[in-house]
């Protein structure tokens, strides 16, 4: 993954974020509810091409010692998603479980969780937006405030995973 793909990576969770957030106030904005679920639809493939980009053998390094291992920040990526569209949709935060272990387990629970917040993005429209999401979930935020810093988280993690698969093939 080149540098310029992780600049482009953040720039697009900040861009993103500021035209929620002029939805979130009130204001002018050139985003729908479509458009952010495609861009959502666009990360995920992002992140899950950059997630098998990885070598099996390479999966758990680490930058350094004190870091998350690549397959720790898949692992948590795909818990936060799970547990925030759990909030969303107002279900159980049910445990994910692939069945699987390593590589294959993270990777399929990476999978379990876009598919579990696609139901969450696609209920979005203009009218609902602004709705107030309770308990669990913060009362103070939105449904597209808890959308966009998934969006938003996603969009971090793909920086980092493109850098840790950058720095994983040096010698």
């Amino acid at each position: 993954m080149r540098y310029v793909d992780i600049v482009i990576a953040l720039t697009a969770g900040i861009v993103l974020s500021t035209a929620v957030g002029r939805i979130a106030a009130g204001g002018p904005s050139e985003v729908s509810a479509q458009a952010l679920y495609s861009r959502q639809a666009a990360l995920e493939a992002d992140l899950t091409r950059v997630a098998q980009a990885m070598p099996a053998g390479r999966f758990y390094f680490k930058p350094t010692p004190e870091a998350s291992s690549f397959g720790q920040v898949i692992t948590e990526i795909a818990t936060k998603q799970h547990a925030q569209c759990a909030q969303m949709r107002a279900r159980p935060n049910a445990l994910l479980d692939a069945g699987l272990s390593g590589r294959d387990g993270a990777l399929a629970r990476l999978q379990q969780s876009f598919e579990f917040c696609r139901p969450a993005f696609a209920s979005l429209n203009e009218l609902n937006a602004l709705d107030r999401i309770g308990p669990p979930a913060d009362p103070a935020k939105s449904r597209v405030q808890l959308l966009t810093e998934l969006m938003s988280d996603t969009a971090l993690t793909l920086g980092q995973l493109s850098l840790y698969l950058q720095l994983s093939a040096r010698p």
